[in-house]
């Protein structure tokens, strides 16, 4: 997949409601995080589109976003 047809996927998630999101975040991944906010969801939807096709970020850039969460 290009970075085009990602974001083109991501710019369709602006016209889908929750209930829309939840079925198609199950068609993929399974069962969606229990979210009520159809915007994160959304923003959820679109990390995972990514992660997808260009990887999740490295353990040490979780450890330390997670730290700078922490303070």
């Amino acid at each position: 997949m290009t970075g085009k047809a990602i974001a083109a996927e991501i710019e369709a998630l602006e016209r889908l409601d929750l209930p829309s999101l939840r079925a198609d975040w199950r068609s993929r991944w399974g069962e969606p995080p229990r979210l009520r906010s159809r915007e994160l969801l959304a923003h959820a939807f679109a990390y995972r589109l990514q992660v997808d096709v260009y990887g999740d970020l490295a353990p040490a850039t979780r450890r330390r976003l997670g730290d700078l969460g922490r303070r």
